[in-house]
């Protein structure tokens, strides 16, 4: 039987940056999948789904689809495979759409999420943006599932379909990211995650843009040595996470108050620490809590003391 290494050194002899389609499924395979996984059509079709949440392929899905048909029907000549490459839904072959009403993406969304409901899980499904929507599996056990939808479609066998989300990350009933387990997040300028949680700490890829190009591998160290897959997180976790129960945030808090509470006794270590907890804290709120109340009036008390400290008492400036 075929693997995903027989593939990968099929495409590299075809050189894959001969075709935008082929070097997209290249990176694809090498961060998505393992190198002895056998070859079968859900890989390819996995592949599909995950492709077409990008709007360039979205708009290329007939070259997408044609291109890479015609590698397999050259690789299925030279290997064997154990499946009908009929099997595979090549993009060119599917129609995709656009849905407009938001209605109508809540109810597909429901009917996809249903069917991975077990007896005693429950949903909630909300809008996080213009485009996007999520949608919170809340397991028997107490663990939790989040993923997020975009607007495209797919028509299969005459019934719209989702496509798998870019977004899907796995929680423990602590609201604590599921060791062990691999997660996907979508970031900002076309970037995505695929990382886990081990004993070492974060281990994964940052890729980026419609063709896959990786660009950062993590190998160890926590969530925060990793600054853009970080921030990524909080900015998802503040839909279903309230700030004050959120370890970083109530850091952030303390650390200002401290930063407040040296600076008011003229302490020698009050500007470095506030200087310190600034960055944090303005690096948070354009990141992670945009217009937050209590950092943004804690930045502008810590900010007046720094530009006024003087044997003087200052007045605070209220956060209410």
């Amino acid at each position: 039987m075929s693997s995903v290494t027989h593939l990968t050194q099929f495409l590299l002899r075809l050189d894959p940056s001969k075709s935008v389609a082929r070097q997209t499924l290249f990176n694809y395979l090498k961060v998505f999948h393992d190198a002895n996984e056998a070859l079968k059509p859900e890989l390819f079709n996995q592949f599909f789904n995950h492709i077409v949440n990008y709007q360039y392929w979205q708009s290329n899905s007939r070259s997408l689809g044609e291109s890479l048909a015609q590698d397999m029907q050259r690789f299925a000549q030279e290997y064997r495979i154990d499946f009908d490459l009929k099997a595979v839904a090549f993009p060119h072959q599917t129609q995709i759409v656009m849905i407009e009403h938001a209605a109508d993406l809540e109810s597909l969304i429901k009917k996809r999420e249903t069917a991975l409901q077990e007896e005693g899980d429950r949903q909630k499904l909300f809008s996080i943006s213009e485009t996007q929507s999520m949608a919170i599996l809340l397991k028997k056990s107490g663990n939790f599932e989040i993923r997020i939808y975009g607007r495209a479609a797919l028509i299969k066998q005459g019934e719209l379909d989702l496509p798998r989300p870019l977004t899907q990350l796995f929680y423990t009933m602590d609201v604590e990211l599921e060791p062990f387990k691999w997660q996907v997040l979508e970031g900002p300028v076309v970037t995505l995650a695929r990382f886990r949680l081990n004993d070492d700490g974060c281990q994964g890829t940052m890729i980026r843009g419609h063709m896959l190009q990786r660009y950062e591998t993590m190998a160890s160290g926590a969530l925060s040595q990793h600054p853009e897959l970080f921030y990524a997180l909080k900015r998802v976790e503040r839909h279903f996470i309230n700030p004050p129960s959120d370890p970083f945030y109530r850091d952030l808090v303390m650390q200002l108050e401290k930063a407040k509470q040296l600076l008011r006794l003229s302490h020698p270590d009050g500007r470095r620490v506030a200087n310190g907890a600034l960055h944090r804290a303005k690096s948070a709120l354009q990141n992670i809590f945009p217009n937050d109340k209590v950092l943004s009036g804690l930045v502008t008390n810590v900010e007046f003391a720094l530009m006024s400290q003087t044997t003087e008492p200052w007045t605070e400036i209220s956060t209410n």
